[in-house]
């Protein structure tokens, strides 16, 4: 893994893909996991980003089930016939000593079941608490380095497994890599995805205000990367998901109706399933945010003057526009986006002329899902490419 040669790295990176895929109770990838971050602090950081990114294929959330045959001989079946014939022959002594011989091992089976899921269990918290070891470590002591990047990835994707005595101190240090103003587009969303995460469950009791993650969020969405819209855009969505789904009592009517403009900005930009995305994250606003309907009418007027290039939700009167990028889609190339831009308009019908046909309904969940698998994929390709 840390060999100079990109090709024997490759297949070593790739070897512990693999391994941490096949190991189901989490002892070897546990040693694993301990020998690459103390080769990253011995190295002094000083190793390419492929290897940190091996963390990102650990599935924690998942607990693997052992089969019920392991070593097990499986008993023939018999008729229920056979049976009578055979607890006709058997005296009640001995019935009463098999069902105690069942009941026993009934017992013992799921005695055997319990303490494997806690060995596992055990074995992922040991995993989960080496592999934030060393993402702490890199954001304390090299945040400048090359593997920052894949640090944020992880946090964003393992934020929900992070222990609460950490919040404080990750919030702080996020903050400071927002507010630096050096990070990548993707960088800034991990960041974002990230805060966002802690701040569910457990975190909903801390009073941490998340505000500058949303002013940063509205700002990366004006400057988004759309060569790179395939890459970034899953964590774009699943940042406003967070937002605007998972905390919706937190967001604003103000803030909501300059998202939902400035995502319709976006998608002007955009083609295909992307722009299709920003449009179903359109439709899911204004469904849970029926104020937002007021930007579907042309013929509204307010006091003030939008201003599209605020880097402020809250202060750039949206209340006073409409989504005239809508009435441009509508005459795209593309059907589907027609279609979607169409529906919008008119209310988000869900009967009638207007309504989604049955293939567009789950884009947005389906592009994401899909797309953040492959993501990680994509992104170390265009790191062996450069």
């Amino acid at each position: 893994m840390f060999n100079h040669d990109s090709k024997t790295s490759d297949i070593a990176c790739e070897a512990v893909k693999k391994l941490f895929g096949a190991d189901k109770v989490g002892d070897v990838t546990l040693e694993v996991i301990r020998l690459i971050g103390r080769a990253i602090k011995v190295r002094k950081f000083d190793v390419k980003p492929k290897v940190l990114d091996t963390f990102l294929s650990l599935k924690i959330k998942e607990v693997s089930r052992d089969s019920d045959d392991d070593g097990e001989v499986r008993k023939k079946m018999m008729t229920m016939e056979e049976k009578r014939k055979m607890s006709k022959m058997m005296s009640k002594r001995d019935r009463k000593r098999k069902k105690q011989m069942k009941e026993l091992e009934k017992e013992l089976e799921e005695a055997a079941v319990t303490d494997n899921t806690k060995r596992k269990i055990k074995m992922h918290t040991e995993i989960v608490s080496m592999v934030f070891l060393t993402y702490f470590r890199i954001l304390k002591l090299a945040s400048d380095s090359k593997l920052l990047s894949s640090v944020l990835a992880g946090l964003a994707k393992f934020a929900h497994l992070i222990n609460v005595s950490y919040f404080d101190d990750l919030f702080a240090v996020l903050t400071k890599l927002v507010e630096s103003g050096d990070l990548t587009t993707r960088e800034s969303l991990h960041c974002i995805e990230t805060s966002l995460t802690l701040l569910l469950g457990q975190g909903s009791a801390f009073n941490i205000d998340p505000y500058k993650f949303y002013l940063h969020l509205y700002k990366t969405l004006l400057s988004f990367n759309y060569s790179n819209a395939n890459t970034d855009l899953p964590s774009c969505i699943k940042c406003l998901d967070l937002m605007f789904n998972k905390r919706k009592r937190h967001v604003s009517d103000q803030r909501c109706l300059a998202y939902v403009k400035r995502l319709s900005i976006l998608s002007t930009h955009l083609s295909g399933r992307s722009a299709i995305t920003v449009l179903s994250m359109i439709r899911e606003i204004i469904r849970n945010y029926p104020k937002c309907e007021v930007l579907l009418d042309t013929d509204s007027i307010g006091n003030g003057k939008y201003d599209p290039e605020s880097d402020n939700p809250d202060f750039c009167n949206a209340q006073n526009t409409s989504l005239f990028e809508l009435h441009l889609l509508r005459s795209s190339y593309e059907p589907d986006v027609r279609t979607y831009a169409q529906h919008i308009l008119q209310n988000c019908p869900s009967d009638g002329r207007f309504r989604l046909p049955l293939h567009l309904i789950n884009i947005k969940s389906d592009y994401v899902e899909k797309d953040s698998l492959q993501c990680i994929g994509r992104i170390s390709e265009l790191k062996r490419k450069n």
